[in-house]
């Protein structure tokens, strides 16, 4: 038997209790040191064995094991010179790796518990040793040296078990597979691709296995999606969405990928995956990693269909190493500076499942078609003296076509705003907001004149409700356009009297589909459709019976 130091100032002890570890990242800290460990010997020849043990607080068959865990390796274990140094707080290792801190199982077991032991059979010594670690008792004795114990190795067993006794915060079943699903993803590079870790847990003696099986994640290989002037083009052949990175930031290597996802998920994309010597550091599936400023805000498409990763060995992490420390705006945008990575960005935005594109071989012929001419370039041409014609009466084509076109742009203006502006509110608020509509509308501002419209119709319903329905307001007031006219349809007897049969029949048909619908206006409202001012004047009037009874 011979005494180690676990100082420092055993009062500190009682603050490891409470720091802020998620229980998968407080137990990846021993199997970070078993592979670190396994990772500096010589003559490898099996993969490393990593079993976690966990019993709860109903186990019957041995009542010591209830409520702990126990972490087992078959590593080379911990030689006897280097006992002292393992449970030294801080105390470095000598090689980088996984194991950097010097801290991580001596807070990651005092945050488990107050009593922990290990056990260590070392390689190349026919001795085992075991270490009692108990909290209570050093505060009480004031002492801070542990007693390790020396005995005969007599089953050859080599590698070390951690145990974990009395915890404080029990493992349920459901906690339990929640734990194994993240470490699987922890470890995925050491047990999929380089087949160097057999990982496994048990719940009270059934043995799950934590092999990672890689999803499918398919490259996504169309052409180039874009919507232009409310349209939805193919442009061009097929392209691979995948884009390779290599970098330096802040002096350090970084390295991997950044793909778009055939099949994309809210649910199960881990968003970028960072890893640090191979093992996940940020971004798995119950914990993904989307900064907005790469992927935009949760409800865009990109939260779906992006998927990374990238390899930061040298850079920083937190001490319970579940994070980088760097600036993620500064990190975020030099990954953003990349022109292809730009490309990729605009695609899983414009890029739809649903819906069929216009083919075409080049943007650039966009332009030699007159109805999906940019506007500008129309007035420009119109505009040009050197661009009219005449015929043989001398009459000059091109003002009568820019008449033409100026008439119909004239009565669009005034279709749309003579129905917005028919519309009788006192209130001064929403009357601006019908104004700046119209205002939006005239100078083409297709999306802004979408967005105001939608402010027009519902808060006109719902203050037509609260006025004349307000036994019904309270069940409306939290609702959006969509779920509002949803319930008018589902209660029209309720809403519409025989003399309103034309507008009853609008409510019908803006859920049936069998109109242009507010769903139009939602997905314009969400970023995901730029409308075009034809469809803005189909919609106005797909409306106005709506309007009309709401402004009544």
């Amino acid at each position: 038997m011979f005494p180690v130091n676990v100082s420092p100032d055993m009062a500190m002890y009682n603050l490891l209790k409470n720091q802020g570890y998620e229980t998968s990242y407080a137990l990846a800290e021993f199997i970070d040191n078993a592979i670190h460990a396994w990772q500096q010997t010589t003559g490898k020849k099996k993969p490393l064995k990593v079993v976690v043990k966990f019993y709860s607080m109903d186990y019957k068959k041995d009542l010591n094991k209830r409520n702990s865990i126990e972490v087992a390796d078959t590593g080379p274990g911990i030689p006897k010179n280097q006992i002292a140094n393992a449970f030294k707080p801080a105390k470095k290792p000598i090689s980088k790796g996984l194991s950097e801190f010097g801290i991580g199982m001596k807070t990651a077991s005092v945050w488990f518990a107050d009593e922990w032991q290990l056990v260590t059979r070392p390689i190349n010594d026919t001795n085992k040793y075991r270490f009692k670690f108990s909290l209570e008792n050093l505060l009480k004795s004031g002492s801070d040296t542990v007693n390790v114990e020396e005995k005969i190795n007599d089953d050859k067993i080599f590698g070390t078990t951690v145990f974990l006794r009395n915890l404080r915060k029990p493992i349920n079943k459901i906690k339990f597979n929640e734990i194994c699903n993240d470490l699987r993803e922890f470890y995925q590079v050491f047990s999929s691709k380089e087949k160097t870790l057999s990982l496994s847990a048990e719940y009270d003696d059934t043995p799950i296995d934590l092999s990672f099986s890689p999803p499918d994640r398919s490259v996504l290989t169309v052409p180039v999606h874009k919507v232009i002037k409310g349209e939805l083009y193919a442009i061009g052949s097929k392209r691979i969405w995948l884009e390779k990175l290599s970098f330096k930031f802040k002096g350090c290597n970084v390295h991997g990928h950044i793909q778009l996802l055939e099949t994309g998920s809210y649910t199960s994309n881990p968003g970028l995956v960072l890893f640090r010597h191979n093992r996940v550091i940020t971004g798995i599936t119950r914990l993904p990693y989307i900064p907005e400023k790469l992927f935009g805000t949760a409800n865009k498409y990109g939260k779906q269909r992006i998927y990374g990763e990238l390899h930061l060995d040298d850079l920083p992490v937190s001490y319970t190493k579940d994070k980088f420390e760097f600036d993620e705006d500064e990190f975020i945008s030099l990954i953003k500076s990349n022109t292809s990575v730009a490309e990729l960005l605009r695609q899983s935005s414009d890029y739809r499942v649903k819906g069929t594109p216009k083919i075409i071989a080049a943007e650039s012929d966009l332009k030699s078609d007159g109805t999906k001419t940019d506007k500008t370039c129309t007035e420009k041409k119109k505009g040009s003296r050197s661009s009219k014609k005449t015929d043989e009466g001398g009459k000059n084509k091109n003002s009568e076509s820019s008449h033409a076109d100026d008439t119909k742009n004239t009565a669009n203006v005034t279709s749309f705003s003579s129905i917005l502006q028919s519309l009788n509110t006192k209130n001064l608020a929403l009357q601006d907001v019908i104004t700046e509509t119209t205002e939006q509308y005239a100078i083409d501002r297709s999306i802004s004149s979408a967005l105001c419209l939608r402010i027009v119709l519902e808060t006109g319903v719902l203050c037509k409700i609260e006025r004349d329905f307000p036994t019904e307001y309270s069940k409306v007031s939290d609702k959006s356009i969509g779920a509002l006219i949803n319930y008018i349809h589902s209660n029209s007897s309720t809403f519409f009297d025989k003399p309103e049969h034309r507008t009853k029949k609008c409510v019908q048909s803006l859920i049936t589909g069998t109109q242009l619908n507010v769903i139009f206006i939602n997905n314009v409202a969400h970023g995901h459709y730029h409308p075009s001012i034809d469809e803005l004047d189909k919609l106005i009037a797909n409306l106005q019976p709506l309007l009309e009874w709401a402004y009544a």
